[in-house]
């Protein structure tokens, strides 16, 4: 599993690149060691929205480079499958490069309550999220899989399970090809 907030994080960290530019862009956003200050960052964004924009414009091509990085390294295992967790994966348009998706659903007030318990989060902050995330209905028809989360565990285990085996046996076509592209000057 490459999750892509993992790896959001390594970029975020004292002394990368994405780190000194956003800290060159914005000012005053880093913590005492040197890492990204996430709760600056938060308050600049909620001041104004075109602060993701920024970060994402810095820190969606250098994830994606490490995506590369760490598909090529699961390659080199010989990991019959590689998920890539990415929470933006549809809005970045990431799933182009993909074989296939899949989207996990779930009730939408519980997603709600689950999101709000988020160290951080507020209704105001998450109501702005919102508004730059596609909505459930357009995810599910761009997801070319869809697990809902909103039942019995035995019942989503085995929807898993289920999309694993059929995984094993699909033709790869997305990668390594799709991915060429990504150079790692991105870096």
């Amino acid at each position: 599993v490459v999750d892509a907030d993992q790896l959001v994080h390594l970029r975020q960290q004292a002394g990368t690149p994405q780190t000194q530019r956003v800290a060159e862009l914005l000012g005053d956003v880093l913590d005492d060691a040197g890492n990204l200050s996430r709760p600056k960052l938060s308050a600049l964004a909620q001041q104004d929205t075109s602060v993701l924009t920024l970060l994402e414009n810095i820190f969606h091509p250098a994830v994606r480079v490490l995506e590369k990085e760490c598909l090529a390294q699961a390659a080199k295992l010989g990991a019959p499958v590689v998920v890539l967790e990415v929470p933006l994966l549809f809005e970045a348009g990431g799933h182009h490069l993909c074989d296939t998706t899949v989207l996990c659903t779930g009730d939408e007030a519980q997603l709600k309550t689950r999101a709000l318990q988020r160290p951080g989060m507020t209704a105001a902050k998450l109501a702005a999220l919102a508004k730059r995330r596609l909505k459930q209905a357009d995810l599910q028809k761009l997801a070319k899989h869809t697990i809902p989360t909103d039942c019995a565990p035995e019942k989503t285990r085995a929807m898993v399970q289920s999309l694993y085996d059929h995984f094993l046996n699909m033709p790869q076509e997305a990668w390594p090809h799709r991915w060429a592209h990504i150079k790692s000057e991105n870096l």
